[in-house]
């Protein structure tokens, strides 16, 4: 049952060397800041993985669960996990005569025999495989599963990845998705599988762009480098190859740029809707460089002409029948929660400042700010023309009497509240612009009501209340971790040394389980865990994520120096 860090004696002789197969540790946190001093994260060799769903085995309760606390609302379950080894893949040969097979780690089991001339990396639960193919006379690409089944047919003669072209530690799966390709040289041809082996995209075009996929769109290319949109939900194209540029659908209008055949000199712009008919079309001289549409409504350019009879390059918006509307500015951003910033000259007509456009299209707070950033809940950090940095409502009046430390604004409103920093200390605000809790050190996020904080005077953690700002939970934590479903990890300050753990080096602080009370309910043995998104391979990790949906994964020290994978359920009453 346990995901001991052993190696079996058949597979250290098996295995004689690994191929790209062998997928690469994470090092990722799973989501949660350790508040700690940093200690260095390097790839580490861990026990084999719980199963992933992506891999179509099962993981879950087992007739060994522990109920580790039993509460009037809840219980907190400690499930060990079915172990069940990764697939790994061995050679036998050499040179051209060198070919691939599979066993599962930590089993004594061989899995695929060694007909593969070239493997590639799991990904989303699927690995590339390449076998000879005695009808063709020549090598094709496939994918198997992590039960060694045969799930796409080998009969491609090529594969990449979607987002990477360079198959960069060859994991071909992305998204759901994988490019595949028949034929070589100038006639080979690009398509779109997914897991299933479905040709989301039919493989007969010149390229696919597969980091376009939005909404069900995907940018393919024909001869000559042109190109169109496929619908891959309705398996047509809506754009036609025709383009020498085309841009992401956004608010359901797409814009392609083409020249004409017959005078290079003359450029055409469509925008398309999501059907494929042309909705509006423009003439022009030049690459069309406007935003895309957001909030119905698009930046457009158009050039006006200075004193000296000089062209000068302006911004003006642009509904969706492709009518301009408003005022001219020098910049214009997309618009955001209703506005666009915009800039242009003072009312002196000396400086370049600022200023905000309503979806009019006219100038709705004046310019006067050095620095703007977008409205959020109504509210919007801004610097003024002395460079105090404050926050104003959407008339433009000044709501906060405090002045913030920058006009960088990197926390957007969460749960009703938002992050500044003032007097070189961290607090929130509400969506009035009050300052409700200030002179912190660091700070989480709000979770349950609660946020986790530092104070500046000393480095112990402890909770406020999110909505009143007072003291929730008292500060004696190194670490104070996101609340969900009523719990949260933590690390008392007065922990004994000898509860933590070592491997390959490395130290590993445990985490307890402590309520919104500040109670503790567990012992400190649980050590955070992290697992990649595209192999689902697990590995020891200096943070813990906290609880999701009712469960999160965890490791357990054994006690000879070993661990094991547990996955913690909260169970209410």
């Amino acid at each position: 049952m346990k995901n001991r860090i052993l190696a079996s004696t058949f597979a250290m002789l098996l295995v004689l060397s690994l191929t790209a197969c062998t997928k690469s540790e994470s090092s990722q946190s799973g989501g949660m800041t350790s508040h700690e001093n940093p200690v260095a994260s390097v790839p580490q060799e861990t026990a084999s993985p719980p199963p992933t769903n992506n891999a179509g085995s099962t993981a879950g309760p087992t007739s060994n669960d522990e109920v580790i606390y039993s509460g009037h609302d809840f219980d907190i379950i400690l499930c060990p996990f079915i172990e069940r080894g990764e697939l790994m893949a061995f050679e036998v040969g050499t040179g051209a005569d060198r070919r691939y097979g599979f066993i599962r780690a930590g089993e004594e089991s061989l899995i695929t025999e060694a007909v593969f001339d070239q493997v590639m990396s799991f990904s989303e639960g699927l690995c590339a495989v390449r076998a000879y193919d005695p009808m063709s006379g020549e090598s094709k690409w496939g994918f198997i599963d992590e039960s060694g089944n045969t799930v796409i047919d080998l009969k491609y003669d090529d594969v990449q990845n979607p987002n990477d072209w360079r198959n960069t530690g060859g994991l071909i799966f992305s998204g759901g998705y994988a490019m595949v390709a028949v034929g070589r040289g100038s006639n080979i041809r690009w398509g779109l599988v997914d897991r299933t082996g479905t040709e989301v995209v039919p493989v007969e075009f010149h390229s696919i762009h597969g980091t376009t996929i939005k909404d069900g769109f995907i940018t393919v290319s024909g001869a000559d480098d042109l190109v169109g949109k496929y619908d891959m939900q309705n398996g047509r194209l809506v754009i036609p190859i025709e383009n020498r540029a085309v841009e992401d659908f956004s608010d359901g209008l797409c814009v392609a740029y083409k020249i004409d055949a017959n005078d290079v000199i003359r450029h055409i712009f469509n925008w398309y809707d999501t059907s494929g008919n042309i909705v509006f079309s423009r003439e022009g001289g030049g690459f069309y460089v406007g935003y895309s549409f957001s909030e119905g409504i698009a930046v457009d350019n158009i050039w006006l002409t200075d004193r000296g009879n000089i062209p000068v390059e302006a911004k003006i918006f642009m509904n969706k029948a492709g009518e301009h509307f408003g005022d001219v500015f020098l910049a214009a951003t997309p618009f955001q929660n209703g506005f666009s910033i915009v800039h242009g000259t003072d009312e002196t007509g000396k400086f370049m400042l600022y200023g905000y456009a309503n979806t009019t299209g006219k100038l709705a707070i004046p310019y006067r700010f050095n620095r703007a950033n977008p409205f959020d809940h109504g509210l919007a950090v801004v610097a003024d023309a002395n460079w105090e940095n404050y926050l104003i409502n959407e008339e433009g009046n000044r709501v906060s009497d405090f002045v913030l430390d920058t006009s960088v604004d990197e926390h957007p409103f969460y749960e009703g509240l938002k992050k500044v920093r003032t007097n070189k200390a961290w607090g929130f605000i509400d969506t009035t612009g009050k300052l409700i809790a200030d002179g912190f050190y660091d700070t989480g996020i709000v979770s349950d009501g609660l946020i986790a904080v530092q104070r500046q005077q000393e480095s112990k953690w402890g909770y406020i209340n999110a909505e009143t700002g007072e003291a929730a939970i008292p500060y004696i934590f190194d670490y104070a971790g996101i609340f969900s479903g009523g719990v949260a990890f933590a690390r008392k300050a007065d922990t004994p040394k000898d509860t933590l753990f070592q491997f390959l080096g490395l130290i590993y602080y445990p985490f307890c389980i402590i309520d919104s009370a500040g109670n503790q309910l567990t012992e400190h043995q649980y050590i955070g865990v992290a697992r990649d998104s595209a192999s689902g391979r697990m590995s020891l990790s200096q943070s813990i994520t906290p609880f999701s949906h009712g469960s999160t994964i965890v490791a357990v020290a054994d006690g000879d120096g070993t661990f094991s994978y547990y996955e913690l359920e909260i169970v209410k009453k």
